[in-house]
């Protein structure tokens, strides 16, 4: 048992982070089989005879069996993890229902987490200050262990006094170690817990949660065992300097833009001075180097939103925007400020590290380079448009108008490497237009650029960028110019001039146009006609009375019914007929 705590604690985490009861569930069986197999290696199973279950009961683990073999200490882990586990799965149903539980059901989890907490105590009980089989951190980890069960057993039995008391053990034994997975444990599972138990346990306090941690442990006769854990691994851990006892008097008003306010929380003020102590530690010439401090602000932005949505949630009376809210917003754009401009200055780095590693070869590559480069401008334009909706920049002019030169910088840059993309890929024209695109956002340089922290972006570099790209325009339109002549090489323009009047002919070649300015092949093509233009057209159209009779007489006959027309006919038959007499109509009776 090297690391049994990080061992349980990936164990839960293997299971999805345990969060409903089915989870629990089978987390609780899983725990069951390792037990019944650790006790059958150490042959203390003692099964039932003849079928007869009453009579089983397993051997009993005293403290010389753990201090003989540490598979013994690990029996109890088990035990005591099946038992969690069974209460949690208890729990998690309860929750689901409404109501919450019958007080039966709520007493019945108490005693699952109850009997947890027997096995952890007696597995610290045969943990003596010297271990032959453990060493330091796995017997800190152990008894770290036993405050996380205990606390999570005060803490539903409402015993608020004894659960704080518990993780703040828990807190000081899982900062001492300081992986990966118990800072996260630290942060979501024993501080919410620890910070909920002294707010209910009525204790004002000054210090920050950490140090009241170390308070408690350090002063109370109670953790002896687990400081003299602590100390053994870091004599220093559990030392409270006075001046730590009040972070917000350490770290003072904090002051932006001519405006300070003081932060009152604690908390805050502890994540704010761990914050400033990575922002000068930091070496900012590596990517990877940003991640401690932009988690760092990170979390103190997650505290001072939580305070500001507890103000906003607040009745009417007690949201007015008196001089506690009014700075609580100052450091909320302060935390945000400085956040975001690192998170500016890393994406710039990461920038200009692309392609330096593999320097792209083949087009395609080109191609695929400049589209990560584009969704990197596009997180930067993010940042920045952050950065003006944050409370109280929009009044600072100077800094709004930094702010949006900032921002046509970047979109400048990102329309610029999506053209360079369309050049490479041979769309000369649409490249063209891109680059227009990118000039019409008007970049110039802005003397307000030197209040950015950091040196961000500078106007030399605006200047750059601004000569840069009419160098690319320039280029553009020649390639353009060039397209366009590809696609027409004999400079004759595809329609007869004469039928385009509204377009200039290509001027490359002048005899090719003057062979083209009519058509004298024409082509059978339809023609949209309206009769009602001719009968316009006739009332002025002069004629001689004769020719105008028989157009009138003709066009009579075009509009006359078909009844009208029919009796017509009949009737020339009919004097067609009177006048036929004789024979043949030579001569008449």
């Amino acid at each position: 048992m090297e690391t049994p705590l990080q061992d349980l604690l990936e164990a839960r985490n293997a299971a999805i982070q345990l969060q409903s009861a089915t989870d629990y569930r089978a987390y609780r069986q899983n725990a069951t089989k390792q037990l019944a197999r650790v006790r059958r290696a150490l042959k203390i199973q003692v099964r039932p005879s003849k079928g007869n279950k009453s009579t089983w009961k397993p051997t009993a683990v005293t403290s010389a069996d753990i201090e003989q073999d540490s598979n013994y200490a690990k029996v109890l882990v088990l035990s005591a993890e099946r038992a969690w586990s069974k209460a949690m799965e208890i729990k998690a149903m309860l929750e689901s229902h409404k109501g919450g539980g019958s007080r039966k059901q709520r007493v019945y989890v108490e005693s699952k987490l109850a009997k947890a907490a027997k096995y952890v105590r007696e597995l610290a009980a045969g943990l003596g200050e010297e271990s032959s089989f453990l060493c330091a951190s796995a017997r800190l980890e152990l008894l770290t262990y036993r405050y996380i069960i205990e606390g999570a057993l005060y803490f539903e039995k409402q015993s608020w006094k004894k659960a704080a008391n518990a993780y703040a053990a828990a807190r000081v034994g899982l900062s001492v170690m300081g992986s990966e997975l118990m800072r996260d444990t630290v942060a979501e599972v024993v501080d919410p817990a620890l910070t909920f138990a002294i707010v209910k346990s009525g204790v004002k306090r000054t210090a920050d949660i950490g140090t009241l941690a170390r308070q408690t442990v350090a002063s109370s006769s109670e953790f002896n065992q687990i400081a003299s854990a602590v100390k053994q691994i870091e004599p220093h851990a559990l030392d409270v300097d006075s001046a730590a006892q009040s972070p917000s008097e350490r770290l003072g008003p904090v002051t932006w833009r001519g405006h300070s306010a003081r932060v009152a929380d604690p908390d805050l003020a502890n994540a704010i001075i761990e914050a400033q102590k990575l922002e000068g530690a930091t070496d900012y010439t590596k990517i990877n180097a940003f991640d401690s401090v932009l988690r760092a602000w990170q979390d103190a932005l997650d505290m001072i939103k939580e305070s500001i949505e507890k103000l906003e949630s607040a009745d009417a009376a007690a949201r007015s925007h008196d001089q506690s809210s009014q700075e609580m917003y100052i450091i909320f754009t302060f935390i945000s400020y400085c956040m975001l401009f690192r998170r500016i200055q890393r994406d710039l780095l990461i920038v200009s590290k692309v392609g330096e590693a593999k320097p792209a070869k083949t087009t395609v590559k080109k191609i695929e380079q400049n589209r990560d480069v584009v969704r990197i401008y596009d997180t930067l334009i993010q940042s920045v448009g952050e950065l003006l909706n944050l409370p109280g920049v929009s009044q600072d002019s100077e800094l709004a108008s930094a702010l949006t030169t900032l921002e046509k910088y970047f979109k400048t840059l990102r329309t610029t490497s999506i053209a360079q993309s369309y050049a490479l890929s041979g769309e000369r024209k649409k490249a063209l237009a891109l680059y227009l695109l990118a000039n019409s956002y008007d970049l110039a340089p802005n003397p307000s650029m030197s209040l950015l922290p950091g040196s961000t972006v500078s106007g030399e570099d605006i200047t750059k960028c601004k000569e840069a790209l009419i160098k690319e325009i320039s280029r553009a339109h020649g390639l353009a110019v060039l397209e366009e002549q590809e696609e027409a090489p004999s400079g004759a323009p595809s329609v007869a001039v004469v039928d385009q009047l509204n377009k200039l002919p290509p001027l490359s070649n002048p005899s090719a146009v003057l062979a083209r300015l009519v058509d004298f092949d024409p082509k059978l093509a339809p023609v949209p006609v309206k009769p009602a233009f001719f009968d316009v057209a006739f009332n002025y159209i002069q004629y001689d009375e004769e020719a105008k009779r028989e157009v009138l007489e003709t066009r009579e006959r075009h509009i006359q019914p078909p009844q009208e027309q029919q009796q017509q006919q009949q009737q020339q038959q009919q004097q067609q007929q009177k006048g036929k007499k004789g024979f043949l109509g030579l001569w008449g009776r």
